[in-house]
């Protein structure tokens, strides 16, 4: 009989879902905002998975601020793949309402619903 060690076969587990989550981030989408100045801007969102979108969500509860530093660290990028931040918004036209607008379709992606709380 093999006797096979937890706490080995554990982290063989631990190991297999890093791999399986970091492979996972493959649930991408493009979302288009209109600018004030007629332009379109598109953002790519992107996701590492559900139990990433619960982790946010707890991390973020206790305000609108860390939700939005969190979506742009992790879920919102240009289309091209870049990083955006708030420099990124405050540069365009009607920025406060491009912030608020991506950000609410970022969580709307995440949680694949149309009923988010922002």
């Amino acid at each position: 009989m093999i006797k096979v060690n937890p706490e080995v076969h554990d982290l063989e587990r631990k190991k297999a879902v890093k791999e399986m989550e970091r492979l996972n981030m493959t649930k991408t989408t493009l979302h288009t905002e209109k600018l004030a100045n007629g332009e379109e801007i598109t953002f790519k969102f992107q996701s590492a998975g559900l139990r990433e979108t619960f982790k946010l969500i707890n991390r973020t509860k206790d305000g609108i601020d860390k939700r939005i530093d969190e979506l742009l660290e992790h879920v919102i990028f240009t289309e091209e793949g870049s990083k955006v931040d708030y420099e990124f918004f405050e540069a365009l036209p009607n920025s406060f309402q491009v912030i608020n607008s991506v950000t609410g379709a970022a969580m709307r992606f995440l949680t694949d619903t149309d009923d988010v709380e922002e």
